[in-house]
């Protein structure tokens, strides 16, 4: 849906529209602002928007929320408006195949391992089972926002000079007072880099431009049958593999699993390349479970450019903002120094509540 008119006024403008976003929206619009979403897809949900299929919505991400303070005030901030959002402690480590048989997960060793902090994120033993899905928490979320929403609208300029604004697609301007970006740095650099009003240099908008950034791949299976009964999180890889997460549960009652590697961008622009991690992937899961692709029923594969990756603390100041453009807010995991979904949604206590978001002995009084 998009709001016709040349020019329109609020008093916030967000671009991205994942659930941190969309969380985003309904916080302000509960402190009585005005404000609109700016989506560059056909669909609200970011990243991890829902797939369809058996006219049912699933996830085609795998996630993981650690179980410690951060997730905790994470959660009750969320709850402000999914109050039945319930979370369940697990304490189960990662699990690998070796030598042909299932073994506890121990780490990588000397392996080198491109991306090894994204993968590490997900074999932390401690973690919580939240008891909805992130389509199903993007759905209520979006269900509750009031605001104007600008889907198939791509940001083609935006300026910090007095009031901010964006233009849309070349052609529509939107003015307001106050500008939240959700998405990645290589993004905000090519923006900011147009407006000649900034106070930043151009080595500083370079540097941007430069964060290293990950593709991630991203296999979801329906299941004709169980594959296994253990939720845990599997680390498969060999000795020159890259490495392949995966975890095995149900959703809407159907068996279902999710598996994940990351490339660096330049791999995953070669088809070819790309191709052969695919199979590769394939192949690491075959190898613990080989009757698995005769339990399935539908796939999906889903490529995510430039989705992973973390903003050094030297580009931002110490609430992981840019201190020098005060009106310009950055939230997501590439700006709170958590991967994944919990880093989009744990980068809003830094963003509203103004704590750090990596503080493991955190405790907030939400009072939104």
């Amino acid at each position: 849906m998009a709001v016709s008119g040349k020019n329109k006024n609020y008093d916030y403008l967000i671009v991205g529209s994942g659930a941190e976003a969309l969380l985003t929206g309904l916080i302000l619009q509960s402190q009585g602002a005005t404000g609109a979403i700016v989506e560059k897809e056909e669909h609200l949900g970011g990243l991890y928007r829902p797939l369809r299929y058996l006219d049912q919505q699933f996830d085609g991400h795998l996630h993981f929320w650690p179980e410690n303070e951060t997730a905790a005030a994470t959660l009750e901030l969320m709850k402000k408006w999914l109050p039945d959002l319930e979370a369940t402690s697990l304490d189960l480590g990662a699990l690998t195949f070796h030598n042909g048989q299932v073994q506890p997960f121990v780490g990588f060793g000397e392996h080198v391992i491109p991306a090894v902090d994204e993968y590490s994120f997900f074999t932390q033993s401690n973690q919580l089972v939240l008891s909805k899905t992130t389509s199903q928490i993007i759905t209520a979320l979006a269900e509750q926002y009031k605001g104007d929403v600008f889907t198939q609208s791509e940001v083609t300029q935006v300026s910090m000079e007095g009031d901010p604004f964006l233009v849309l697609n070349g052609s529509q301007k939107l003015s307001g007072k106050e500008i939240y970006f959700f998405d990645n740095p290589h993004r905000l650099a090519k923006l900011l880099g147009s407006d000649a009003s900034l106070p930043m240099t151009k080595a500083a908008i370079q540097k941007l431009s430069k964060v290293p950034l990950w593709t991630s791949i991203n296999l979801m299976f329906h299941h004709t049958q169980e594959v296994t009964q253990s939720p845990a999180i599997h680390v498969l890889y060999g000795a020159k593999e890259q490495p392949c997460l995966g975890r095995i549960t149900y959703q809407n009652g159907l068996p279902v699993s999710q598996w994940l590697c990351f490339m660096n961008d330049e791999s995953a622009a070669d088809s070819e390349t790309l191709g052969a991690a695919i199979r590769e992937m394939k192949k690491q899961i075959k190898r613990m479970y080989p009757y698995f692709a005769e339990t399935i029923e539908k796939e999906f594969i889903l490529v995510n450019k430039d989705a992973h990756g973390v903003v050094p603390a030297t580009l931002l100041d110490k609430n992981r903002q840019l201190a020098k453009i005060p009106k310009l807010h950055l939230g997501s995991r590439y700006y709170s120094a958590i991967p994944n979904f919990f880093g989009d949604m744990a980068s809003l206590l830094n963003l509203h509540l103004k704590v750090s978001s990596v503080d493991e002995a955190l405790t907030v009084p939400i009072t939104l």
